[in-house]
């Protein structure tokens, strides 16, 4: 299945071929990450937000020290875990200001394990296994972005795995204060 994915004020709308509307991503709140998922009818179905995990593993900013969900009420449909491209020393941390950018997150989804990675033109590819289940095609294009995937999976969900592939592709952009 085919969707469009047309950015709104503080929002996204998804439809499909039909022009029709299938999901719409809206902030929970005016700042902050948290994302409400709802369906054609206006019904918030999931949510999906970062949360701090409270003892960091490494250090303090970095994809390790998070987790990334998304709820159907109070209840986990999905996890997320980030992961960068290794320097030629094999180390993921950076020593300058800029971060290494994330290529790969693995979702654990109801569908199974999927792998969402980025490619050179920061498109991605969704796969489960060595089946590809959808693309998303580049974020950063001046054209509507469009999102292709099986007829099996839920739109709806879809949306959620879309805001992680959001998530992932600004999660090391530098925040200016």
């Amino acid at each position: 299945m085919m969707f469009r994915i047309k950015r709104r004020f503080l929002s996204w709308n998804i439809v499909d071929e039909g022009n029709r509307l299938v999901a719409k991503i809206k902030n929970k709140r005016c700042l902050g990450a948290g994302k409400n998922i709802l369906d054609n009818n206006g019904n918030i179905v999931y949510t999906t937000d970062i949360i701090n995990l409270p003892k960091p593993k490494e250090l303090w900013n970095t994809p390790q020290a998070r987790s990334y969900k998304i709820l159907r009420g109070k209840d986990i449909i999905a996890t997320a875990s980030f992961y960068c491209k290794k320097e030629a020393k094999d180390n993921v941390h950076q020593q300058s200001l800029i971060l290494a950018k994330l290529n790969d997150m693995h979702v654990q989804t109801p569908y199974g394990i999927w792998n969402i990675v980025r490619q050179k033109d920061n498109s991605i590819i969704i796969q489960n296994g060595n089946e590809i289940v959808g693309t998303i095609t580049s974020f950063f294009a001046l054209k509507a972005q469009k999102l292709n995937v099986l007829s099996k999976i839920d739109p709806v969900f879809i949306a959620g795995i879309y805001v992680l592939a959001v998530y992932m592709m600004h999660e090391t952009d530098s925040i200016a204060v």
